[in-house]
């Protein structure tokens, strides 16, 4: 799955879970229908995280990224995703100068929540619906 970059805290925490599946199948904590019907649930989270554990508001991937890893403010979230929506221009990740007008919006977005807005961008031009 080649999601991993586009959403680093996400993917790190369902390791941590497949780790501890994995560690109590080891101990031999779980028997092994239970554990594959685990992994089953824990492959449909992973495959479908739009069903798990993110408030209704938070109901696009890139949201999911901005949520997990830049701040859980569902509001400042919807801010930061509607200003890259409206405020991006055609072609602008090929276009520093456009790149630069789009950081410029974001750039109150990521004080308010003491954030550098190149670390921000570049967690934002990792997702595909930014992208377009």
């Amino acid at each position: 799955m080649d999601e991993n970059p586009t959403n680093p805290k996400y993917f790190e925490k369902m390791s941590i879970l497949l780790d501890e599946l994995i560690e109590q199948r080891r101990q031999e904590s779980i028997d092994y229908k239970e554990y594959l019907e685990e992994i089953a649930r824990l492959a449909e989270q992973v495959s479908n995280p739009v069903q798990s554990s993110y408030p209704k508001e938070i109901d696009t991937f890139g949201k999911q990224a901005l949520f997990d890893n830049l701040s859980q403010d569902t509001g400042w979230v919807k801010r930061v995703h509607d200003t890259v929506q409206s405020r991006k221009q055609d072609g602008y990740l090929a276009n520093k100068m456009k790149q630069k007008h789009l950081k410029t919006c974001l750039e109150p977005l990521a004080q308010e929540k003491g954030l550098d807005v190149e670390k921000m961008f570049e967690l934002i031009i990792q997702q595909a619906e930014y992208r377009a």
